[in-house]
């Protein structure tokens, strides 16, 4: 019996690289910010998904993990969130609030990061305005 050999992230789906890429991410983000706890992740609506949910102190923040395919000046990386995607996060994180409000406790602010991947290395844009 021969064991199949490990996929390269190209050879696998959309979806299975983003698993993957969020996973990164959390390893990432913790390392880096030991302080902040994760409170969700890949939270899914009909809608949209958010990605990761941490709370760093009295702030909830909300993480967005991008994959970019080639190295991009930061302008372009962060205008991959217009439009469309922009709208779909904001409803997303609106909708997230009114549901879990209680359970979170309180917070004094709320704020969006994009976590953007180019190969092995991450770039943190935090306090992106959608």
């Amino acid at each position: 019996m021969t064991l199949a050999q490990p996929l390269s992230l190209a050879e696998l789906s959309t979806t299975e690289r983003g698993r993957i890429r969020e996973s990164d991410a959390l390893e990432w983000i913790l390392n880096r910010y030991p302080e902040w706890r994760l409170v969700e992740r890949n939270v899914r609506f009909a809608r949209g998904e958010l990605d990761l949910i941490f709370r760093d102190g009295t702030t909830l923040v909300f993480v967005e993990v991008r994959s970019l395919a080639r190295p991009m000046a930061d302008e372009f990386v962060l205008e991959s969130l217009s439009g469309k995607k922009a709208l779909a996060l904001k409803r997303s994180m609106d909708f997230y609030l009114r549901l879990r409000l209680e359970k979170l406790g309180g917070f004094d602010e709320v704020r969006f990061d994009l976590l953007a991947c180019e190969g092995t290395s991450w770039i943190h844009y935090p306090g992106v305005e959608l």
